[in-house]
Parts: C-alpha cells; structure tokens; sequence
C-alpha cells in the first residue's frame, strides 16, 4: 500500500507493509491519496477503505484500488466498500502516474489506457 502526499512539486511516497501500519499512517499522515492493494497482509484492503470513509478526518481521502480481483461484481463490490477508482492488475506502469495526478488535481483519471507498444 502506498500514501501519497504532496509537498511542493514533488510528492513523498510512504509505504506501510500491512493494513493495520496503513491506517495508522493515514489517520497520522493525512496523505493527499492512498493507493489501495486490495490483497494486503492483515485485514482486507476493503476493511481498510471501509476504516478510512467511517474516520472523519480522512473520510475524504481520495482511495485507487489496485487488485488482481476482476471477476464479475468484484469491480463494484470494491467501489462499494469506498474506493474511488478501481485498477485491475497488471496496470500499465506508463499511464499510473497520469491517473494518479489526475487524482491529485480532483480530476476523474482516465482508467483504462491504451495497450503498451
């Protein structure tokens, strides 16, 4: 799971190793936007969305679900639990940092990306 914050220009990126290291750094962090493995060590990345949108000093806190889950229903069931955005694995490395700027700006990211050359 990594906390995305901004500082300046640049961003700082904090890695928590479990669900329970997460959601002490976002309630002490206050990150700009976490993205959310939803298979994590711990409790579910879907119990860590579920924390952060009952905190209100977090509630707010823009989530991007990255998952290798992309049955049907799984997209909606993970959206459900209060994840903002949904990206299936494998994730074009090349277009993450557009939606995660995207997200950052308050903008809605373009999710799907073009197929790699």
């Amino acid at each position: 799971m990594y906390l995305l914050a901004r500082r300046s220009l640049d961003f700082q990126v904090l890695v928590a190793r479990n669900c329970e290291e997460a959601l002490d750094m976002i309630q002490n962090e206050k990150p700009d936007a976490v993205v959310l493995d939803i298979q994590i060590p711990g409790i579910s990345g879907i119990e860590v969305a579920k924390a952060v949108r009952a905190n209100p000093d977090v509630a707010g806190t823009p989530i991007i679900a990255v998952t290798a889950y992309s049955m049907a229903g799984d997209k909606e069931k993970i959206l459900a639990a209060g994840c903002d955005y949904y990206l299936s694995k494998p994730i074009d490395t090349r277009g993450f940092p557009r939606t995660i700027q995207s997200v950052l700006n308050g903008e809605t990211p373009q999710m799907e990306f073009p197929p790699l050359l």
